[in-house]
């Protein structure tokens, strides 16, 4: 008897909190900020790398994700750049004060950065002028994606361009200090910590999928499927 492999297809978003640092290369009176660590509780060795990682845009609380979906398509046929863009949403300090930007990913080199920045602002994107953050502590990260995940174990699940990455289906879901003091409790029951989770919310027909993605390129199918006992133990 042949077992149908389930596919989980759907729009939805991925929250983590990263350390950022500032982009000098920018638009005049704007903010951009790179992220530092793409994946702070991962711990094996990495190999060295100079590339640009996620890079943010700021701009007006006033744009929503089909704004900033149109400018891109807009961005992307007058400049012929191959980068990604995303809607995002970054909240900063303990009082979460949340600003809209635009994720970049796969930027070659950072003068690009000005380039695609103007080509926005000629698609109508109005961006914030330059702020001040306190940016010493990580910031929470939102980012609208767009997911295919094939299962691979009973409610775990993989991406196929990424193999490192993997995603577990949990029974409940929360706001970011819920998945943060589930994921402590997670980590002091799991017999190693060096991996790295985000809260992953997948809306598809039917309704909405709670997952965590986890990052571990040495982490077996075992190692996840217990992981998702703990997380559905501790939610």
């Amino acid at each position: 008897m042949t077992t149908l492999t389930k596919t989980i297809v759907g729009a939805g978003s991925v929250t983590k909190k990263e350390k950022v640092i500032e982009v000098n290369t920018k638009l005049f009176n704007t903010t951009v900020l790179e992220v530092q660590e793409p994946f702070p509780g991962y711990y094996h060795d990495i190999p060295v790398s100079k590339s640009i990682k996620s890079v943010f845009l700021l701009v007006q609380n006033s744009f929503y994700p089909e704004s900033i979906l149109r400018a891109t398509k807009l961005v992307k046929a007058s400049l012929g750049l191959d980068f990604d863009a995303a809607y995002s949403r970054l909240s900063f300090g303990s009082n979460k004060d949340t600003h809209i930007a635009i994720r970049l990913v796969k930027i070659k080199a950072y003068d690009e950065i000005k380039i695609i920045q103007q080509a926005y602002s000629d698609a109508g994107i109005e961006f914030e002028s330059e702020l001040k953050f306190d940016i010493s502590k990580p910031v929470i990260i939102n980012i609208n994606r767009v997911f295919s995940l094939q299962e691979i174990g009973e409610g775990v699940f993989s991406k196929e361009s990424m193999a490192e990455m993997k995603y577990i289906s949990i029974k409940k879901g929360g706001n970011w200090d819920w998945f943060e003091d589930v994921t402590n409790k997670v980590k002091n029951n799991f017999h190693r910590r060096n991996f790295d989770v985000a809260h992953t919310v997948i809306f598809e027909k039917g309704g909405l999928n709670e997952m965590v993605r986890v990052f571990d390129d040495k982490i077996t199918n075992d190692e996840l499927m217990e992981l998702q006992k703990l997380y559905n133990r501790f939610a």
